[in-house]
């Protein structure tokens, strides 16, 4: 039986860890609350939890650097979605206020992988699908080594 393809990698940047994982299907980014040591995973997007299950807080609250956040995600999922390279996956902005900073992260993320897959944006540009090329057409030219910090 085949065995989908996933990955989980935690990420700390500054205060705030986070958890990257691909369950097969769709990249999740979860923030993990070292305070109280549980883990709540979002279904899908970028989602932060609270202390209580039902709270969802902002991710402006936890004053998280989105730039920074993106710049150190980007290299880990290009190089574990080029290492697995499942025949698709998807990202999804979870919000409005989201979807550009996604296309954008999408489109970088693209660049890394165009010898690998083709990138399909969704009608309203908030789901982004990864879907990989036929043999023939793709190069499975290796990334440049990940740079760790």
């Amino acid at each position: 039986m085949y065995q989908l393809p996933r990955f989980h990698e935690n990420i700390q940047l500054g205060p705030y860890r986070y958890e990257l994982y691909f369950n097969g299907h769709s990249v999740n980014l979860a923030y993990r609350n070292r305070s109280i040591g549980t883990q709540r995973r979002a279904d899908g997007g970028l989602l932060f939890w609270g202390d209580e299950d039902n709270l969802v807080y902002h991710d402006l609250e936890l004053n998280t650097d989105a730039f920074a956040l993106a710049a150190r995600i980007l290299p880990v999922l290009a190089h574990r979605m080029a290492e697995l390279q499942p025949l698709e996956f998807s990202l999804a902005a979870n919000s409005k206020r989201k979807i550009k900073p996604y296309q954008r992260f999408a489109k970088r993320l693209h660049r890394y992988l165009c010898h690998l897959y083709d990138i399909e944006l969704t009608k309203d540009g908030a789901r982004f699908e990864f879907n990989k090329q036929p043999k023939a057409e793709r190069t499975n030219l290796p990334l440049p080594p990940e740079v760790t910090r």
